[in-house]
């Protein structure tokens, strides 16, 4: 569901994106690659 609602905000800057969503900065650093990489993979809707 997160990737989902990300995808739809396909110009969403992840890191504010975890940010708002509580992350902790070790998370956001940890998660934001991986999100930005799975993200770059998905077909463009």
């Amino acid at each position: 569901a997160l990737v989902k609602s990300l995808a739809a905000e396909s110009n969403v800057d992840v890191e504010d994106y975890l940010a708002e969503a509580g992350a902790r900065p070790w998370q956001i650093e940890l998660s934001a690659p991986v999100l930005k990489k799975t993200l770059a993979g998905l077909p463009q809707a």
